[in-house]
C-alpha cells in the first residue's frame, strides 16, 4: 500500500511529523501563543492534507480537522474555551466512531470474538476506573466529561469490530484480483478446481502411459523387423531352392546325355 501513495502524502506527513517533533522538543513548556498554538495545531492539519491527497473519506478529513481544532484552543490555558475544545475532540471521536462503524466486520470476519469483546472490556474497565478517579475533581465539567469518555470508549469498540486486511470487500481488493474476482461473481470459480483436477488427472494418465506406449512402439519395431527377416528368409530360401533346381536339372540331363 505505501507504494500506491503520492509524493504530496509523503510531504505533508512529514511536515506533520516535523511540526510534532518541534513542538514536544522547543515549545512544550513554553509561554502560550498564538504560534505555538499553530504548530501544535499543525500535526493534525498537515495529516488531514495528506489523507485528502490519499483519497481518504470526508468523514475521516472531517474528524482531522476537528482535532486541529482542538489542539488549538486547549494549546491555551483557558477555563472559558475549555468545552469549545471538548466539543471539538468529540467531533474527532464521533467521525472515528462512524468511519469504523461503517466498515465493521460481520460473521466470520469477527473471528476471534474473545479477544475482541476482551478488548472492550479493558476499554470501558479503563474508562470507568478514569472517571472514579477524576470525578470529585471535575466540578461543572463532569457531564462533558462523561460524555466524551463515553465517546472515546463506543469508538474503540467500534474499531475492535473493524474488518481485518484480508477480509476486505471484493470491490476493494486491488485491480490485480479483477479477474478472479469477475470469477467469483460469476459463480465460475467453484467449478475451476473441478476442471483443473480433471486436467491434472489427464495429464498423469497420459504420462503413465508414456512408458508403455514407448514400449508398444519399440514392439511394433521389434516385430517388424522380424516379419522383414522372416521374408528375407523366405525369399533366400526360395532363391536357394530354385538354384538348386536348375542345378539338379541340368545335372540330371547331363547324366542322361552320357548314358545315351
Amino acid at each position: 500500500m505505501a507504494e500506491s501513495l503520492s509524493a504530496a502524502f509523503w510531504a505533508l506527513a512529514g511536515l506533520g511529523a516535523a511540526a510534532a517533533a518541534v513542538y514536544g522538543l522547543f515549545y512544550l513548556n513554553r509561554r502560550e501563543s498564538l504560534g505555538r498554538a499553530a504548530l501544535k495545531a499543525l500535526f493534525m492539519v498537515a495529516l488531514a492534507g495528506a489523507f485528502q491527497s490519499a483519497g481518504a473519506p470526508w468523514i475521516v478529513l472531517l474528524a482531522f480537522a476537528a482535532a486541529a481544532v482542538g489542539d488549538f484552543v486547549l494549546a491555551f490555558d483557558n477555563k472559558a474555551i475549555l468545552p469549545l475544545g471538548i466539543l471539538a475532540f468529540l467531533i474527532c471521536q464521533l467521525g472515528y466512531l462512524y468511519f469504523f462503524w461503517t466498515h465493521r466486520a460481520e460473521g466470520a470476519d469477527l473471528d476471534p470474538t474473545l479477544l475482541r469483546y476482551a478488548a472492550m472490556a479493558l476499554v470501558l474497565a479503563t474508562a470507568i476506573g478514569f472517571l472514579i478517579w477524576m470525578g470529585p475533581k471535575l466540578g461543572q465539567m463532569t457531564v462533558p466529561v462523561i460524555v466524551y469518555s463515553a465517546a472515546i470508549c463506543a469508538m474503540a469498540a467500534a474499531k475492535s469490530t473493524m474488518r481485518a486486511r484480508s477480509s476486505l470487500p471484493a470491490g476493494r481488493l486491488p485491480s490485480t484480483s479483477a479477474e478472479l474476482r469477475d470469477l467469483a461473481e460469476n459463480r465460475v470459480a467453484p467449478a475451476v478446481p473441478g476442471l483443473v483436477g480433471t486436467d491434472r488427472r489427464e495429464r498423469l494418465g497420459v504420462e503413465a502411459l508414456e512408458p508403455l506406449d514407448d514400449l508398444r512402439r519399440r514392439e511394433l519395431v521389434v516385430v517388424g523387423y522380424r516379419q522383414r527377416l522372416h521374408v528375407g528368409a523366405v525369399r533366400a530360401r526360395g532363391r536357394v531352392r530354385d538354384r538348386w533346381n536348375r542345378c539338379t536339372g541340368r545335372t540330371g540331363r547331363t547324366g542322361r546325355r552320357g548314358r545315351s
